[in-house]
């Protein structure tokens, strides 16, 4: 998608944050300029249209109506103060979130992060930067062909049981125990 809105995204500011946002700051939801002015000052003025933003440019208006929802919430105005930094940890669980849905199991991208994790300094893959995170999607490792053949070949192969023989096993004979001599 080159920009604008999802339909989640869509039903959701129309549908919850928006009312809400007006309802706390005693605006009418359904007018238009106040809207569009709360969209210029989340972009920064680069536009007044939600299907002309960038995912970034939305991430921003949806932080921004979030934080007068809850102007007295900590949570909601970090972002709203460090746009950058909001940005990249948006990226960041985009990403995670695609890798996650690779088909391959979360012990499997740690392994593979591994040596990416000791190179940037972190404990987790979870916290590489996004653009590492991004890289990694393109990789050999979590293409569909790839993840497809290592989980077929990684499965031992079970061979069909033969019912026509039967076999019983007889008890192994028993033997007596050996006397203790006493301590040597």
């Amino acid at each position: 998608m080159k920009g604008g809105l999802t339909d989640a995204q869509r039903a959701r500011f129309f549908g919850e944050w928006w009312p809400a946002c007006c309802e706390v700051q005693g605006w009418d939801p359904k007018n238009e300029n106040v809207r569009r002015a709360h969209i210029l000052e989340a972009t920064k003025g680069a536009t007044d249209r939600m299907s002309l933003c960038s995912q970034a440019q939305l991430t921003a208006i949806f932080q921004l109506t979030w934080f007068k929802t809850n102007p007295n919430s900590l949570s909601a105005a970090l972002p709203v103060a460090n746009p950058e930094e909001a940005r990249e940890a948006d990226a960041q669980r985009r990403a995670i979130f695609a890798l996650s849905h690779k088909g391959v199991t979360v012990e499997e991208i740690a392994r593979i992060a591994a040596p990416l994790c000791r190179k940037h300094h972190v404990s987790d893959w979870q916290r590489l930067p996004s653009s590492v995170l991004k890289s990694m999607m393109h990789w050999k490792q979590f293409q569909p062909a790839e993840i497809k053949r290592r989980h077929t070949t990684s499965l031992p192969s079970i061979q069909p049981i033969d019912q026509s023989r039967i076999y019983y096993l007889r008890p192994a004979p028993k033997t007596p125990k050996p006397v203790c001599a006493g301590p040597y």
